[in-house]
């Protein structure tokens, strides 16, 4: 049987949580590298950092997206096909 659809504002409150995420990727290795710039008097450990948060934060909503994607594929095709217990592949470009 197939769970009750979520109401929209726990979708809401799922991808704050997943931006949120994101974006304390992002910026938390960047303020550790401008700490250790300024505890060793280097200059570009904080530009690494940030660089490092970027791609990291990146990947990180590109992948919850792409598993809240297959997950809304999934139930909605679900929904469609009743419980014939078929599996939609995520669709991948």
């Amino acid at each position: 049987m197939a769970d009750p659809p979520m109401h929209p504002m726990g979708v809401a409150m799922q991808w704050v949580a997943r931006i949120f995420g994101a974006a304390v990727m992002m910026i938390l290795p960047g303020l550790a590298g401008l700490w250790l710039d300024s505890r060793f008097g280097w200059s570009f450990i904080g530009l690494v950092g940030f660089a490092f948060g970027l791609i990291g934060g990146m990947t990180y909503l590109i992948s919850a997206t792409r598993a809240a994607d297959a997950e809304r594929r999934q139930a909605t095709g679900a929904l469609k096909s009743g419980s014939s217990g078929k599996q939609d592949k995520p669709h991948r470009e």
